[in-house]
Parts: C-alpha cells; structure tokens; sequence
C-alpha cells in the first residue's frame, strides 16, 4: 500500500482519531448474566449503530466456543440456528456472532470450507493460513493470536508426502491453490473433487484429528479419479497428478503408514478452540501496522462511503478482541442508509482501542454480520434475511 500522504496531514489524522469518541451507549439485557455486558452505540459522527459484548475472562461459568454450520465443513446455518443448537448438555448459549471465512456461494457443492484455521472442541478441522492472523483458546484457558503454520506429512516407509490444507478445495482462497489436501469425515461423503486427481483411501482413523496428531492408517487402495468417499474410520489423501502421484502410483494396497500434524509457534498445539480471520487490527493496544496504513491511505475520508478497497469503505463489520480482563465481540451494521451506514476497518480498532482491547482482529462482515444475544438478533443484518454463515463464535454458559 502506498503511503504518499504528508507527513503533516498524518499527524493531523493521528490526533483526530485519539480523540475518537464511542457516541451514545446503552446497555441491553442486564440480567442476562453477571459476566457479560451488552452495549448497543450509537455513533452519531458517521451515523453508525453498533454492539459490543463484553465478556469477564474471570467468571469460570462463562466460555468461549466456535462451531461449525450443522457440525460438518460443507454445512452452513443461521448464527441463532447455531446458538439454539449448542444450548444442550446443561449449556445455555448467551451471546453469538458470525465468524471467520470461506466458501459461502455453492461452487460445486463446496460451501461451508473455511479458509483459515479452525478448531471445534479440540478437533483440528481446518489448518492455518500462514499469511492471515488466528485466535485460539488453549486447554488452561490462555488467549492466543497470532499467525500460525502447519507442518502435516503422509508418510509411508520413507516417502513423506506433505499435507498443504485440511478439509479444504484444491483451488483455495484467492492467494494460492494446493497440490494435496487431507479430508476427514468431519468434511462430508466425499471430498467433492474434480478433474484428474489421485486420491489414497486410508482407514485406521483415530478421532479425533487433533492440532498434535500422530496416527497409524492403512492404505486401501489408490484411485485415478476424484470425488472418492471419505470412510467413516479413514482419510482421503487427494493430490494433483504430476504432483505427488508417482509416489502414491507405487504403493500397494494394504501398505502400514501413518499421519503427522503440527502447528507453529507450539503453543498453538494446545488449543482447544481456534477460528482465523485475516486482518490484525489491534497489536498491544495500538492499531496494527496494517491498519494505520489503511487510515493513512485514507485521505479522502467520507463518512458512510463505499469503496471498492473493502479495507476503508464504510461496510458492516464483525471483529473480536481481548485484554487480560476481557474479551470483547463487535458487530457493526452497514449499508443502512438513515439507519447505520457501516465502518472501515480501522475505525472498527479504534472502537476497540477505546473499549480497553490490547489484541484484535478481523472476521467476516457484509451481509454476515450478526449478533445473537438472550435467545434473539439484536442487530438488524444488511441483508434483511439472516444469511446461513460458515461458523460462530459463541459464549456459553453452566446452566
């Protein structure tokens, strides 16, 4: 991003946002639980509405989880639909939001693939995304974020096969495509692949697939073709042809083999709950490098305008963050005109600067954006219906 503003006109901007004010606030539904506030602002200076729920990390009755539309990757469902769902097992869902990205269109069948990481209930059931920022919670509790990478290899005798993504599409998100993607049961009957592919079918699946997996399987046999099932107790190895395919060609049915995983930095091998957005917005309490970037590209700033760079057109939103105290969850409608125009993304983290937020980053917004709260939707979602989104991040509670 070019960065031709001067140096002047920065300081100016610098200064105005430090002043930044959070406008008219009210609180909703206060006897919701001791550990969670709601807010609904008003933020009359670029007439935006927008919620927050502020979460005590503290209260040991309260906890964080994500969930996947219907429990399986190729499933999408309502973010109340989701909370309703996870309200079972003497847990009551208190606040939701819509999450992270993927495949929301068909596309063959593929909706419901998340692009970055993901982990449900200690279930690894997408890998990370180096260039784009995760969060995850550990099995102590601890918050991490940050960026995460994934070292995962099929092995049999010396070959090591690599494993690029899990429960994804060869062609990926926009930045790259993948040459060998593993799919478990958790993705769906089959891997939906097309065209020329090798795919190994493999049972001896011991569930979970976890961040820090070490596991045997057998070969079953080696098909020329995509689209195979996916076992029950098994894994599908899909590859590219003139790939990884001479390798796999060679090997017989039955062949002992085993599968490794593991996440960098290490301790992202011990979360239990993990979702990835894309952009930091708040780094030790400061705007991100990123977003003071954006803010300083920024120089025809017009409250309520769209834009085609999504980063600084004003647009529904939906973000988390957290400090040692707290964890804070925003959604922000948009594209309201008299109503809620939106926000860009570097207003978002100065929201969540002013709110006490010494960490955050960005999920899926637009039409997505959703806050759920004591049984309902608060918000009023920019495409009137409720869109069916990929996954959620839910705060539950011991009924």
């Amino acid at each position: 991003m070019k960065l031709s503003i001067p140096i002047a006109l920065f300081l100016i901007l610098i200064n105005t946002f430090s002043a930044f004010g959070l406008g008219q606030k009210e609180e909703l539904c206060q006897d919701l639980h001791p550990g969670v506030h709601l807010y609904k602002y008003h933020w009359d200076e670029e007439q935006c509405v927008f919620y927050v729920a502020e979460i005590d990390r503290k209260n040991s009755d309260l906890h964080l989880q994500v969930c996947i539309g219907q429990d399986k990757v190729l499933g999408k469902e309502t973010v109340p639909s989701i909370a309703h769902r996870k309200s079972t097992d003497g847990k009551r869902t208190l606040v939701a939001i819509n999450g992270g990205f993927g495949v929301l269109g068909n596309f063959g069948g593929l909706a419901g693939i998340s692009h970055n990481l993901f982990v449900q209930d200690g279930e690894l059931i997408s890998g990370p995304i180096p260039e784009d920022v995760c969060f995850g919670v550990t099995k102590d509790g601890r918050f991490l974020m940050g960026r995460a990478r994934m070292k995962a290899y099929v092995i049999f005798d010396s070959q090591k096969i690599p494993i690029e993504a899990i429960n994804n599409r060869m062609r990926g998100d926009q930045r790259r495509d993948y040459n060998s993607i593993l799919y478990t049961p958790r993705f769906g009957s089959s891997t939906h692949t097309r065209g020329r592919m090798y795919e190994a079918i493999m049972t001896g699946f011991q569930f979970p697939l976890i961040p820090n997996y070490q596991g045997n399987v057998v070969l079953k046999r080696v098909v020329r073709k995509g689209n195979r099932k996916i076992p029950p107790n098994g894994f599908v190895l899909s590859v590219r042809r003139r790939t990884y395919d001479d390798l796999l060609s060679q090997l017989p049915n039955g062949q002992q083999g085993k599968i490794e995983i593991r996440l960098e930095p290490d301790e992202w091998n011990d979360v239990v709950q993990a979702i990835g957005g894309n952009y930091v917005l708040v780094k030790d309490g400061k705007l991100s490098k990123f977003m003071r970037e954006a803010l300083l590209s920024d120089d025809d700033h017009k409250p309520g305008r769209r834009r085609s760079n999504k980063v600084i057109s004003h647009e529904p939103r939906t973000a988390l963050g957290f400090n040692d105290e707290k964890l804070f969850l925003i959604v922000v409608d948009g594209r309201q005109e008299g109503y809620s125009t939106g926000m860009t993304m570097y207003e978002v983290a100065q929201v969540l600067i002013e709110l006490g937020a010494e960490q955050a980053m960005n999920l899926d917004g637009g039409a997505s954006s959703t806050f759920y709260a004591d049984g309902k939707v608060i918000n009023r979602p920019s495409g009137g219906d409720l869109r069916k989104v990929l996954n959620a991040v839910l705060i539950v509670s011991d009924q």
